[in-house]
């Protein structure tokens, strides 16, 4: 069936902050603090404008969006998750993917690590409440659009609030030793990019745990009235993401 304007094809696509730590893999940097704080609202532009091509993620955003700007018939919108948290409700992949990765190589290597300082942030999201924010998207293009908005400025960020990652490698390797599943207390500092690259070569650790990714979701809650619910802090999930790597791994 061909799109028209009055039977609209609407697009909801998953892109990520991600996107955000473009300075990190610059300078190839772990643990360092940024102050960039990105938001989907005032300062869209920056995410769906003048955002560097050699971003994580750009490529396809720009895709999206231009898919938009060429044809009127089609109405896009880019959710752009942090990291993402909690057991899913799927029937098949129901992990994340930062921290449960993380955990497995502290797991695998039987010692806790620290990129860098610590020092760099992300925001997180609990998945059950950014479940929420696809939900009122998928609503609003049922209705003929809705309260959304879509195309050049519809960038949705989705966030809890922020946590320093050198708190959730703290943590994670604490109560991997409080377990037993490790056989040390002790915590290894990995001070450069390339010595976090070389914990996996198939997962860019120092992208993934040591880059910043600093994002303020304004939009959902400006026109869905959206807001976390989930009781938990962050560090509150952690024995239950050690918990599951561990068992995963058949320790």
């Amino acid at each position: 069936m061909a799109h028209t304007a009055d039977r609209p094809a609407w697009i909801i696509h998953t892109s990520g902050s991600g996107i955000l730590g473009f300075e990190d893999t610059r300078a190839k940097t772990v643990g360092v603090e940024r102050e960039k704080v990105w938001d989907d609202w005032d300062n869209v532009h920056e995410l769906t404008v003048t955002m560097p091509d050699d971003a994580l993620h750009r490529d396809v955003d720009k895709i999206i969006l231009g898919a938009g700007e060429a044809n009127s018939a089609v109405k896009t919108a880019i959710v752009a998750p942090p990291c993402i948290n909690g057991t899913g409700r799927g029937a098949g992949h129901i992990v994340s993917q930062q921290i449960p990765t993380f955990a497995r190589e502290v797991l695998k290597r039987k010692k806790g690590i620290v990129l860098g300082e610590g020092r760099n942030i992300w925001n997180w999201v609990h998945i059950h409440d950014l479940s929420e924010v696809y939900l009122a998207l998928g609503e609003a293009a049922a209705a003929g659009g809705g309260n959304a908005t879509w195309g050049k400025d519809g960038y949705y960020f989705a966030e809890s609030g922020p946590f320093y990652w050198g708190d959730v490698q703290r943590a994670v390797s604490k109560v991997a030793y409080e377990k037993g599943y490790i056989p040390t207390a002790e915590i290894d500092t990995l001070g450069s990019y390339e010595e976090g690259l070389k914990v996996n070569p198939n997962y860019n650790l120092s992208y993934a745990c040591g880059s910043n990714s600093r994002s303020k979701s304004i939009r959902a809650r400006k026109l869905f009235g959206w807001a976390p619910k989930r009781p938990e802090q962050l560090l509150d999930l952690i024995p239950e993401i050690v918990e599951t790597e561990a068992r995963a791994l058949g320790l």
